[in-house]
């Protein structure tokens, strides 16, 4: 039975009960069963610490209020509202709680074993060190709700809501999370060995090397929200299937260019990075482009790797490659007016020069990204067993910062070089002609300009000596008669220029 005595004062008022809460800080309140007035169900009072298990609370607003280590183990709390509530240490065991509003509660080190919190309200809810084993939050919202280190071993999670939710070396183990939204959650440490992921969706999750996918269940899993970007496309995950596709992502270096990036200043600080850690085996394992603009580049890395080291390095390099590019535009602007109008072509104005220099990045990184088939998922760059990684960049060969060889979409690779010759007019214009092709894929009609700074890029130093061999070869013939004799010709006059 509860204590009468205590009852009594209760009944007195929130003023009387919280100076005898004050008075007697060492009494443990004890109000099993009792008869909770509905008075203070709009206005609690002091709740630390106190007993109130098997009281009948449906609908209460504890909001704010402070339940510090009390104990409401089997409680019928539904529907209530403890929104911003303190509820550290607080024993919830077994209880009621579907429905219940507790956005920015304070749950931290709290017993929520067993506890029914079906489509409850957790939104930025601190639930770190929290124990959860055996919980049903399935339709739960989690959003931005932090699970750090909790415990949500066996608990059900299907269809809840994890967007940015923090699941840092938070223990998972043989939870149900079927149809669960896991959309950029940072699932570092996380220990999802024997859960159900099945119909998920982990649309941008982050997860590390300590993550553990061991003996997953899973039959699909989406990429993007509202159910697309299905994996696989048809069917089913083999057993282990899931685990082995997205563990070979697990050893990564991931670097983030948030104002987008300059592909010159990347490629010829990733072959000087590849240099530097030559035994720790570097390759790209994917480029993802984030809204906004932005990107991510995927590293792949050995599992001996000083990541910390890599990722460091990684920017750094970029950084100065950044800067020497930037003083070569700056140092562009100085230039002759035959210097300018190579780039230009009628307008000399220095801003619109600089402007120029501008497009003439874009237009690399547009090839690029046409080399790279599109922004790739993990997913789309997933490395199973025995397969070379679609950006394997081991043993490329570099001109000026870009791979020589490029195969389809393919990054790297392999390179043999063709012996010099002498090409005639026409067969150059039939090279250019067919290197040309994947910008026309992706632009039907580009400036000259842009044939120019696409080709600057993608031909390689024994290409250019064979470009011009032919131009010399030709003697008195005109040029411009040629398919890109103009383009050609121009071609020419750059590479020949000093420090061109």
């Amino acid at each position: 039975m509860a204590n009468e005595e205590q009852l009594k004062i209760l009944s007195s008022g929130v003023k009387a009960w919280n100076k005898w809460r004050q008075e007697q800080r060492k009494i443990k309140p004890f109000l099993f069963m009792g008869n909770f007035d509905k008075s203070f169900r709009t206005y609690p009072p002091d709740l630390s610490r106190i007993s109130l298990r098997g009281v009948d609370l449906t609908g209460i607003d504890f909001s704010e209020v402070n339940l510090f280590n009390a104990d409401l183990s089997g409680v019928n709390l539904k529907g209530a509202n403890l929104r911003s509530a303190k509820l550290l240490q607080i024993n919830l065991s077994k209880s009621n709680l579907v429905g219940a509003n507790l956005c920015r509660a304070d749950l931290s080190s709290a017993n929520i074993k067993a506890a029914k919190l079906v489509s409850a309200s957790l939104i930025q809810a601190d639930c770190t060190e929290s124990n959860f084993f055996q919980a049903d939050l399935s339709k739960a919202d989690l959003i931005r709700a932090d699970f750090s280190r909790a415990i949500l071993d066996q608990a059900i999670l299907d269809q809840a809501g994890f967007g940015k939710a923090h699941l840092t070396d938070t223990r998972l183990r043989g939870a149900s999370l079927k149809e669960a939204y896991l959309i950029r959650v940072n699932a570092t440490g996380a220990d999802f060995s024997r859960a159900n992921l099945t119909g998920s969706c982990i649309q941008e999750w982050s997860i590390n090397s300590a993550t553990n996918l061991k003996n997953v269940v899973c039959e699909h899993v989406y990429l993007k929200k509202n159910s697309q970007e299905r994996r696989p496309h048809g069917g089913s995950f083999q057993p282990g299937e899931f685990t082995q596709r997205f563990q070979k992502f697990l050893e990564t270096v991931d670097l983030f260019f948030i104002d987008g990036i300059d592909w010159r200043a990347f490629l010829t600080s990733f072959q000087d990075l590849q240099s530097q850690y030559s035994d720790d085996e570097l390759t790209v394992q994917g480029i993802e482009r984030k809204s906004g603009g932005g990107f991510e580049v995927r590293l792949s890395v050995s599992p001996e790797a000083n990541k910390a080291a890599i990722e460091k390095d990684a920017y750094k390099k970029y950084e100065v490659n950044l800067q020497r590019l930037e003083a070569q535009y700056q140092a562009e602007l100085t230039a002759q007016d035959s210097d300018i109008q190579r780039y230009q072509q009628q307008n000399q104005n220095l801003d619109a020069l600089l402007s120029a220099n501008r497009q003439h990045n874009a237009d690399l990184m547009e090839t690029i990204k046409l080399l790279a088939s599109r922004p790739i998922t993990i997913e789309a760059t997933a490395v199973t067993e025995n397969k070379a990684s679609k950006y394997n960049l081991s043993n490329a060969q570099f001109a000026g910062g870009f791979a020589e060889t490029v195969q389809g979409n393919q990054i790297g690779g392999n390179i043999n070089n063709a012996a010099a010759e002498t090409l005639s007019l026409a067969e150059v214009a039939a090279e250019i002609q067919n290197l040309l092709k994947p910008l026309k894929a992706s632009n039907p009609s580009p400036t000259q300009a842009q044939q120019m700074a696409y080709l600057d890029a993608m031909i390689s130093p024994t290409q250019r000596e064979r470009f011009i061999g032919a131009l010399r070869a030709a003697g008195g013939a005109v040029i411009e008669e040629v398919p890109y004799g103009a383009v050609l010709k121009a071609l020419v006059k750059g590479w020949q220029r000093p420090n061109g």
